[in-house]
């Protein structure tokens, strides 16, 4: 909050603050001092969910009914050794962040609920951490999210799958 009441612009990496009222405090503090606050999104700015956007703005594939996210690949937990321990719920956090983000900004939409389980079944149970989650949201408009991530396998790689259901067509 310094750096906004000093003047400066600021980037914030996730989570923006620990609780909802901190955060609506610095959104305040930056709206008063009209300087930029930005949470570091890195998604949106990829050229596959920025045509995703255009494509669901445009009307392409008539009204969103249904989002459908998954995710499955290796964790490398030498990138990242200690804050793995520390976050206790690496793939919802680091991961599901980011895809909730990318779709609710490519809907234009805020979840009214949300459902989520995950599990420390395979990576580092001891410290907790998630190495599978499911999460459902449901938005205005009876459209339904759902986006699953789970760690897989020891050798680096990915498989990601999106899709989106329009009541005329699919992307």
């Amino acid at each position: 909050c310094m750096a906004l009441q000093s003047g400066r612009h600021v980037l914030v990496e996730k989570p923006i603050a620990l609780t909802r009222s901190e955060a609506l405090e610095m959104i305040k503090i930056a709206e008063a001092n009209g300087r930029w606050l930005m949470v570091g999104q890195n998604m949106r700015w990829m050229p596959a969910i920025q045509e995703m956007k255009q494509r669901i703005q445009s009307g392409d594939i008539g009204k969103p009914l249904h989002v459908v996210e998954r995710r499955y690949g290796a964790f490398r937990s030498a990138a990242w050794p200690d804050w793995w321990v520390a976050m206790r719920s690496f793939l919802l956090f680091h991961l599901g962040t980011h895809s909730v983000d990318a779709i609710l900004w490519s809907l234009n939409r805020q979840p009214l609920w949300a459902f989520a389980q995950g599990f420390a079944r395979r990576v580092d149970p001891i410290h907790g951490a998630i190495d599978a989650f499911s999460l459902t949201l449901g938005l205005e408009d009876e459209i339904l999210i759902g986006i699953h991530h789970e760690v897989v396998g020891k050798k680096s790689g990915l498989a990601y799958h999106l899709m989106i259901v329009g009541e005329t067509g699919y992307m």
